[in-house]
């Protein structure tokens, strides 16, 4: 294991020379605390360990509360173990990073498990009484005074340790559940938005656009706006010559073409059927007339194939301005109209109006 590895939660917490510094001046434990935990684990902890640790769960057991978090024989012998390793290394290098890490993954073990930090605490407390009744009775009071000075610091120390690392766990995690849920709110947006055999935008999608290029044009000084309606010429045909199936691939190529003519400064989807409905902000009817020319060049300077077999398509636009008092129903009607005269001129025509 690197020193960087073992150090994984000393640093993503935050606690480098400077906190642990503190951390310690605030709970006063201090370098001569250093002989304290000698005396500790030679007169109370290596003597008494396997007492600490049996009477501990004992009195865990004796809790619903907290036996349900523990499951099964191996188990208790796991925990047991891990433990008494906990005890043996109680203060061992306190003022050291490693001691910290050590200490910041119990919270974060629990935290991961579920365990209240109530329970936690209500736990720490009785494991903290049981070191206490251990200390024997042969020691002079003054020893015995300063052993539980030092014990009530360095439990105080890897508690707050643990319940730091558990809180800034439960915050990230939840952090991480924030996003993923936001990651999700906007594929779902994004599908909710989405022509599925296309993949341009739906019919409620792009209608949404139109009326809001409306609103941003009558508050940006009337800026220009233009619309193209087109529809696929002889698609009937298509459907009845080489099945539906093969007139969706049409569709879908098309789509696929119109997507590339207009460009990211525009916006396509799928108004209806084989209908394709264009939003071209800061677009006057000029410029939307060469757009439209662009549209029909791609789509029909060369054919789609669909099982070895070139279908030839072409598509008919009409193209209308925003005026000052247009609004969406007006709009749709007028493209529409302009549609239909560009049909019946023949198809892969273009009519312009606005």
């Amino acid at each position: 294991m690197t020193l960087r590895s073992s150090r994984l939660y000393v640093e993503s917490y935050g606690f480098d020379a400077k906190a642990i510094k503190e951390r310690l001046k605030l709970l006063e434990l201090t370098i001569d605390d250093v002989r304290h935990v000698e005396q500790l684990q030679k007169y109370v902890i290596h003597p008494s360990v396997n007492h600490i640790v049996e009477e501990f769960y004992t009195y865990l057991f004796r809790s619903q509360e907290y036996a349900r978090f523990i499951l099964g024989q191996e188990q208790i012998q796991a925990l047991k173990k891990t433990q008494t390793h906990y005890l043996l290394s109680l203060g061992e290098g306190f003022q050291n990073y490693e001691y910290f890490e050590s200490r910041l993954k119990i919270g974060v073990a629990h935290q991961r498990i579920g365990l209240p930090l109530s329970l936690y605490q209500c736990a720490f407390r009785k494991l903290h009484q049981l070191i206490v009744e251990h200390i024997p009775t042969e020691l002079n009071e003054f020893t015995t005074e300063q052993m539980q000075l030092f014990l009530n610091k360095i439990i105080a120390l890897d508690m707050s340790i643990a319940i730091d690392s558990y809180h800034i766990t439960d915050i990230n995690n939840l952090e991480t559940s924030i996003a993923d849920l936001k990651k999700k709110q906007k594929r779902l947006r994004r599908l909710a938005e989405i022509d599925p055999l296309t993949g341009v935008a739906n019919r409620a999608h792009i209608i949404d656009v139109l009326r809001h290029e409306c609103e941003k044009r009558s508050i940006e000084a009337n800026e220009e706006l233009s619309i193209i309606m087109a529809d696929l010429d002889n698609m009937d045909r298509i459907n009845d010559q080489f099945s539906y199936l093969v007139g969706d691939h049409v569709i879908k190529e098309v789509a696929q073409k119109l997507r590339i003519a207009v460009g990211d400064e525009h916006h396509c989807g799928r108004y209806g059927g084989t209908v394709f409905l264009f939003v071209l902000p800061k677009t006057n009817i000029e410029q939307a007339k060469q757009v439209a020319k662009t549209i029909r060049m791609l789509v029909t300077e060369a054919p789609v194939i669909v099982n070895f077999r070139a279908i030839n398509v072409t598509i008919s636009q009409g193209i209308t301005q925003v005026n000052q008092s247009s609004d969406i129903i007006h709009l749709l009607r007028a493209v529409d109209s302009n549609l239909h005269k560009a049909k019946s001129h023949g198809h892969n025509a273009i009519s312009a109006k606005s």
